[in-house]
């Protein structure tokens, strides 16, 4: 029950972090390179905004990780047994599963970004950024094919004598557009 709380949470310890060290940053010169806004990589480089990059960062990708690790694979296996056809196919559950791969490797790229700063190991944060962004821009695209095909599938038909199944899972009509906008964001 507690489990889609996870996003929630993971996003929003994420945009908390961002925003103090945007803070940090502005409060102390040193991180001004000539730009009114410093890189993100760049705020998180030097302490005291290391530490709460790397800590509060890892923190909020943990609880991504465990979003896809938990959340995604239980939210296609209750979709399918509720929705379409399409929810129940193989290939479409296969694609889905690995998006929930890719993106728990993004999210492990994720932290290697906020603990390797831009100065002292700037090839290795480059690298793990770039391996986050290629991942997670895949992974985005696959889940929102997946719910595309959901979403325009046809229902299932109901056997003669049964009742239509009762769900508390959430409907693909109410997250299909917002999964599509998210990942035209990113993109």
């Amino acid at each position: 029950r507690c489990l889609r709380w996870l996003p929630l949470f993971g996003v929003g310890l994420w945009a908390v972090v961002l925003l103090t060290v945007e803070i940090i940053a502005q409060t102390d010169d040193r991180y001004k390179g000539g730009i009114a806004l410093p890189y993100i990589s760049d705020t998180g480089a030097i302490p005291p905004g290391y530490y709460v990059f790397s800590i509060g960062g890892s923190s909020a990708t943990a609880l991504l990780f465990a979003q896809q690790l938990f959340l995604s694979p239980r939210y296609i296996s209750a979709i399918s047994s509720t929705n379409s056809l399409a929810a129940s196919s193989r290939c479409l559950k296969g694609w889905w599963y690995t998006a929930c791969a890719l993106a728990c490797v993004a999210a492990v790229a994720l932290i290697l970004v906020t603990w390797f700063d831009t100065y002292d190991s700037e090839d290795m944060h480059f690298y793990s950024a770039a391996t986050f962004f290629l991942l997670t821009a895949i992974a985005l695209t696959v889940f929102t094919v997946c719910s595309t095909a959901i979403y325009f599938a046809k229902p299932r038909p109901l056997q003669s004598n049964t009742q239509p199944p009762k769900t508390t899972t959430p409907s693909m009509a109410t997250l299909w557009p917002l999964k599509l906008a998210m990942t035209a964001i990113f993109w």
